[in-house]
Parts: C-alpha cells; structure tokens; sequence
C-alpha cells in the first residue's frame, strides 16, 4: 500500500513538472531611465531626514499604466516603508483622480497619501 502510494506521487509529480513554463520577466511600463540617487540621510534628536532624488531621463509612462516607488529605511531588526511616490500615464492618473473624488469620508481618512503623484 504505502509503495504504490509512493508511485503515485511520483507519477503526480512527473506530469505536473512536465507544465512548468520557464520564467518571464515583466514588461516595463514606461519608456526611459529611472534612477534613484540618495542626496542626505541626517538625524537630528529623534528625528531622521531623508532627500531623495528620483532622476528621470526621457521618461514617459504608457498611458494606462504608472510606477510605484517605495523607499524603505532597513535596520537589521526591522524594515520601515516610507511614502511612496507615483508616476502614472495620462489615464492612469485621471482614474486616480476620479477615485478619490469618489471615496467616502471613511475611506479618505484610512487613505495613506503618495508623497507625491506626477504624470508620466
């Protein structure tokens, strides 16, 4: 009992294997070179302040898309996100704006705002 039970996850197993499709990497969503360059990292009392050049080179976001960039500060016991900031296509960015002229006072104020949301 236990030796045909073995072939049959063997056998499962073979089949399901032979499925497997080789790795895709994504399609980028917007044209041009995107660097991210940190300018200042500096704490003052139990405050930290942080500049971040975001370096967009001939940059142009397809118009139904946009791209998220979330810095993180990354301490070995912990990791915090920052705010993120958005670059979004021409109707990516007007279906932003419709959504949050349509969001209820609840969601408005669970919401946690982009630093900043630009066009692409």
């Amino acid at each position: 009992m236990m030796n045909r039970s073995i072939q049959f996850i063997v056998c499962v197993l073979a089949i399901l294997c032979q499925n497997i499709n080789s790795a895709v990497a994504q399609t980028r969503s917007y044209d041009g070179v995107i660097s991210v360059v940190p300018v200042q990292l500096e704490q003052r009392g139990k405050s930290v302040y942080i500049n971040i050049d975001f370096v967009l080179e001939d940059v142009k976001v397809k118009s139904a898309h946009g791209v998220d960039f979330i810095p993180q500060l990354v301490a070995p016991a912990y990791t915090y996100n920052l705010p993120k900031v958005s670059i979004k296509g021409h109707n990516e960015y007007l279906a932003y704006e419709r959504w949050l002229s349509l969001m209820s006072a609840k969601e408005k104020d669970s919401y946690e705002k982009p630093y900043v949301v630009e066009t692409g």
